[in-house]
């Protein structure tokens, strides 16, 4: 390696696409304070059938400073032997770094907050972020400096830009991300879907207000571009709203889970860096419920036309209780 294998931090991360990047936008901003080596380690994805291979590199470039902080985001990381002290050295070690994670996850995420949140160094040499971290340690102008410089491959990179060119340049986009779920519980997903009815009939009058007002500057046509995991879902947006476009992906059957899970997970996860950076490409961006991968492409969306303030929080709280199927075959 060309730099020092002594200090660095790692984000290692298996799960989806949002929770990836997010645990290592914590791991760049600690290792860019604190003068460490970043390292991007998704081995043992569910995305991915082989689990040496790290995913990271399989759908952006890796150069060899990410935003400022020496980085290594590809197989590389097999090789990476840390001469150092690690963090949690009941956790981790030179061996256990390469091992496939057991269910849950390792190392202790309140001390992370704390390096994220404080101003303070780790006493180690190297610490690994091997949690979900779910935002709130980073202001908006540090998230965009590391999400603009993830740089999608090159056959990404033409698929966004031939979608954009064909349905969305040249118009208005209400960007829209319904994460439901469908049938899975991650992050209480089924829970938020209890009451689709009364849900989606929210969602429609918020997206049919935001076709509203841009129609009427008279300037631009309006697209609704919508991004889900379900087939339901996207049936009854284009069958309620107006203007809508959506790329055509495979999606699971009925209640056989999230999209980043089954036989099908990597030509998901290739469908989620499309859609990701498609939603960035927004004017107005509306997701419920509100989820990391929707925030990571409202870190890099233009500002919202002259006078208008259509985006903002998710439109819905989580809800609590008991959880619901999350189907919707009966809206």
């Amino acid at each position: 390696m060309s730099w020092d294998e002594r200090r660095i931090v790692i984000g290692k991360r298996y799960t989806g696409l949002g929770d990836c990047i997010t645990s290592l936008l914590g791991a760049w901003r600690f290792a860019r304070r604190t003068g460490r080596a970043l390292v991007a380690d998704w081995r043992f994805s569910c995305y991915s059938e082989e689990e040496r291979v790290n995913v990271f590199g399989k759908l952006f470039a890796t150069p060899t400073e990410l935003a400022g902080v020496p980085f290594l985001g590809d197989d590389r990381v097999n090789e990476l032997r840390p001469i150092g002290t690690f963090h949690s050295p009941e956790v981790w070690d030179g061996t256990r770094l390469h091992e496939a994670p057991f269910e849950g996850e390792r190392g202790d995420r309140e001390f992370i907050m704390r390096l994220l949140r404080g101003s303070e160094d780790a006493l180690e040499d190297v610490v690994v972020f091997e949690h979900c971290l779910a935002g709130g340690f980073a202001i908006e102008e540090e998230a965009r400096a590391f999400m603009s410089a993830l740089e999608p491959l090159p056959v990404f990179a033409d698929e966004i830009n031939g979608f954009a060119e064909r349905y969305l340049d040249g118009r208005y986009v209400i960007g829209v991300h319904v994460r439901h779920g469908n049938g899975g519980s991650v992050m209480a997903h089924a829970a938020a879907w209890r009451r689709p009815s009364e849900v989606l009939d929210k969602l429609t009058r918020s997206v049919e207000s935001c076709v509203r007002a841009l129609e009427e500057r008279g300037d631009q046509p309006v697209v609704v571009f919508v991004c889900t995991d379900s087939a339901v879902i996207e049936k009854y947006v284009r069958e309620r709203w107006p203007n809508v476009v959506c790329r055509p992906k495979p999606f699971r059957r009925v209640g056989e889970g999230e999209l980043h899970f089954g036989p099908s997970a990597w030509r998901g996860l290739q469908d989620a860096v499309v859609e990701m950076f498609l939603l960035a490409k927004s004017d107005v961006l509306l997701r419920y419920p509100n989820s990391s991968f929707a925030d990571l492409a409202r870190c890099l969306k233009r500002p919202e036309p002259d006078g208008l303030r259509l985006s903002g929080e998710s439109l819905f709280a989580h809800d609590s209780g008991e959880v619901g199927d999350g189907f919707v075959e009966a809206v």
